[in-house]
């Protein structure tokens, strides 16, 4: 908007308001009806009664949503000021669509010629050159150069206060009172202002002297007025803020407001309390042109440069950089050529790039991506290419078109690259190889910050630093083929095997190959990396891209790599209990406990349990080379069945002895079964070997015989001369144990023959007859025990009882 000084002599109000026409949209075969014309009735007064309101020829179907309209905020600045909206041509046609043909005997506004007369430049418009036989659309586009005002506007004032624009058959006096200027509603036009010309020209003046907010300050934006219905005061008012200079201006020009009647009756009458000029001001204007708040008339460049301007509020700034004018266009709308009389209307301020400024809130920001980011400090702006001392000062409206999105603030991306960077200064910046990078430096290891792109040319003017990369970021030189992984942001660790760079979540694919001289920042590590690592106090085991907490490392005995807290924060960590490291591959379902520095598989999920103290634990995934890299301990086998990779011979684990299993028959006779895990012979080997399964086994102190997969007791005297074999409480718990009173001695038979054996001392004796069996017992039948053939042919047989 631009705004100018009042002339010497004060300017009488000019009319409260000429009421909006009521267009008559009744459709009959597409024709709306006809209405007399009465050329001494005067005009309507600003309530919306006389007989203009049936004046309109041309039917208008209604497209304005009049919910939407807002009473303190009819038009914006950006809108109502911009005077490149239309050229002469488009006004013509504009008006050539709006009445195609005109009745008989009469001139209509697209046909309408006048000679003018000279204006002089004063404050408020850049005078007018008088020429011969003008047209309507010429004198239209003049003045609105002239004085700064959207040629939009000044058609839709013609339609609603004479429905110039769309009569087919107007009177003299529609011309001679165009714009209702200097028409008060108590008393007859001044003759001085009569003419087309004249109210064109003296209109647009007084919209810019309204402007200027030095006289005229009742409705002065950024307050709370009372505003009127109607002349009648008895129709009340209602308090509305207004929201800028624009509205302002037309309630100065028209000081009424809608009352609901009016707003619900759309062109039509209301109620006797209606008013409708600014109703009907908002109405036409979105029907005809669109949005009263935005303009698409932002961008801007004449045919006779290349220049391109950015325009708002009467102002313009030549846009100094391609980047910018992408940004600008994307967000405001294409480029428009307008002619050099037009652009001259603004003010140029300068040169801007997308750095834009709200001078009602004094927010500066960045436009990106068809949205706002607001630059938070002075220092900031000046790095984004702005200042705070000399702002791109654009309207609240057009600042306020766009979303707010994140702050903008240190980093910026480089356009057409994956690269970013941060500002040190103006014009120094430190690279970040990626946005994980720049995450990284910004502590958010998982959420890189907002960052507006820069151009590359920018970019390859700033001074540079060695550049930063994430930590656990695979990197080699393009000199040598040493591959490392960077920890922290100064040191590099060597990997020996992809597959424990696989662990961090670094796949060969990531492998980043850069100059030598990029790698400055960074020292090397002594060891290779390991899949242990420490940060700040706490250490981790690293499986399948995340990191496990350890609460004993010296028990899991591996090699641990020191970092700080960005290296850690990079994967996502999980907080175990209980002592055990157990990891498993993601080939197979075993489950290991890493000790010493070897991989202890456990065979069953109660042992790994108790290796963890007694709560599940948390398992890490991972790949089955790292598992294969780590050398096999013990197996936890405690109560299980197991044989050796090499070997056929099963054995029962028992604490850290492995029990040989003779045989089938005596496996089924302990209840044990012949399920079984075949292990790596390392996990084997260092269990004690050397004793058999026998059916002779002592469980917490107590002494059984075992006999078709049951333990029964025996007394003492039945043991004589054997030697039970003591179990562990594992293995005693995979047991079923008879509550029968113990045995005073054992009698057994094999489950495929019917003879009976009475073991003493460990041998065992046939005994020949029931008559025998019956004498050796005590005249009393005893209990048989069938057990199966092996069992029974691995014991010493002795002499028959007869």
């Amino acid at each position: 908007m631009r705004t100018r000084e009042f002339p010497q002599t004060r300017l009488p109000r000019v009319r409260a308001a000429i009421a909006g026409v009521a267009v008559i949209a009744v459709v009959l075969l597409g024709v709306a009806p006809a209405a007399a014309d009465t050329a001494s009735s005067g005009v309507s007064s600003s309530a919306g009664s006389g007989v203009a309101r049936a004046a309109a020829q041309t039917l208008v179907v209604p497209a304005a949503d009049l919910r939407q309209f807002n009473a303190g905020n009819i038009v914006s600045d950006e809108v109502f000021f911009n005077p490149a909206t239309m050229t002469e041509g488009d006004i013509a046609s504009f008006l050539r669509s709006k009445v195609p043909s005109c009745r008989s005997g009469y001139v209509c506004l697209k046909d309408f010629r006048q000679s003018t007369a000279n204006k002089a430049a004063d404050a408020y418009c850049d005078g007018y050159a008088g020429a011969g036989n003008e047209s309507a659309a010429r004198i239209i586009y003049k003045v609105a150069v002239s004085c700064g005002i959207n040629p939009q506007a000044l058609l839709v004032i013609l339609q609603k206060e004479q429905s110039l624009v769309t009569h087919v058959w107007p009177s003299d006096f529609r011309y001679t009172i165009a714009m209702g200027h200097h028409c008060p509603d108590t008393a007859a036009c001044d003759p001085r202002y009569a003419g087309f010309q004249n109210q064109v020209y003296g209109a647009a003046r007084q919209f810019q002297i309204y402007a200027e907010g030095r006289y005229f300050t009742y409705y002065a934006p950024g307050k709370t007025w009372n505003i009127r219905f109607n002349p009648n005061v008895a129709c009340g008012s209602s308090p509305v803020r207004v929201a800028n200079t624009a509205t302002a201006a037309l309630y100065y020009y028209t000081p009424y407001q809608p009352n609901a009647a009016a707003l619900n009756a759309g062109y039509g009458e209301g109620d006797a309390c209606s008013a409708h000029g600014n109703r009907n001001f908002y109405q036409y204007f979105v029907d005809w042109f669109g949005s009263t708040q935005t303009s698409n008339m932002t961008i801007l460049k004449t045919a006779s440069s290349a220049d391109v301007f950015l325009v708002s509020g009467g102002n313009r700034w030549r846009i100094n950089d391609v980047e910018s004018y992408g940004e600008l266009v994307a967000a405001y709308g294409p480029l428009r050529v307008v002619g050099d009389s037009a652009m001259n209307t603004f003010a140029l301020k300068g040169t801007t790039n997308s750095v834009l400024r709200d001078p009602a809130t004094g927010t500066i920001a960045i436009v990106q991506g068809g949205q706002m980011h607001r630059i938070p400090s002075c220092e900031l702006v000046a790095r984004w290419g702005s200042s705070c001392a000399n702002p791109t000062n654009v309207t609240s409206t057009l600042f306020a078109r766009l979303p707010m999105g994140a702050d903008a603030g240190n980093y910026f991306r480089i356009r057409g690259t994956e690269r970013w960077g941060r500002f040190e200064s103006t014009t120094h910046a430190t690279p970040l190889f990626d946005d994980e990078a720049a995450a990284a430096v910004n502590g958010t290891p998982r959420s890189a910050p907002y960052a507006p792109f820069i151009s590359s040319a920018r970019y390859a003017s700033m001074t540079k630093s060695a550049p930063y990369y994430a930590p656990l970021t695979a990197v080699k030189s393009a000199s040598t083929s040493k591959v490392y992984v960077t920890v922290d942001f100064d040191k590099l660790i060597w990997v020996r095997a992809w597959s424990e760079a696989v662990e961090y979540g670094i796949q060969p694919a990531d492998l980043a190959v850069v100059p030598a001289k990029d790698l400055s920042r960074y020292s090397e590590i002594a060891q290779p990396l390991s899949p242990m690592l420490r940060c700040v106090g706490t250490t981790y085991f690293a499986g399948g891209a995340t990191l496990y907490s350890v609460t004993d490392p010296a028990k899991a005995g591996l090699k641990i790599t020191d970092a700080g807290a960005a290296t850690c924060a990079e994967l996502p960590r999980v907080t175990t209990s209980g002592p055990a490291l157990a990891v498993k591959s993601s080939a197979s379902s075993a489950v290991f406990v890493v000790e010493k520095g070897q991989k202890r598989q456990a065979l069953s999920w109660g042992l790994l349990v108790s290796a963890n103290g007694g709560a599940a634990p948390a398992i890490a995934t991972v790949q089955a080379q790292t598992l294969a890299a780590l050398p096999v301990g013990k197996a936890i086998a405690d109560g299980q069945i197991a044989r050796a990779q090499s070997s056929p011979d099963l054995l029962w684990i028992d604490g850290a002895r492995a029990l040989w299993i003779p045989s089938e028959g005596m496996a089924k006779d302990v209840g044990i079964g012949l399920g079984h895990q075949v292990l790596p012979d390392a996990a084997i080997a260092p269990f004690t070997r050397g004793v058999t399964l026998s059916p002779w086994l002592r469980c917490a102190g107590r002494t059984y015989f075992a006999a078709s997969g049951t333990l029964y007791p025996v007394s003492a005297q039945a043991v004589a001369g054997v030697t039970p074999i003591d179990l562990g409480a594992a293995a005693c718990a995979r047991l079923k144990v008879s509550t029968a009173a113990p045995l005073p001695a054992v009698f057994i038979k094999a489950s495929n023959a019917a003879s009976v054996y009475k073991i003493e001392n460990g041998t065992v004796r046939r005994v020949s007859t029931w008559a025998a069996l019956l004498k050796v017992n005590a005249g009393v039948a005893p209990t048989i025990l069938t057990v199966s053939p092996a069992t029974l042919s691995s014991m010493p047989a002795g002499s028959p009882i007869s």
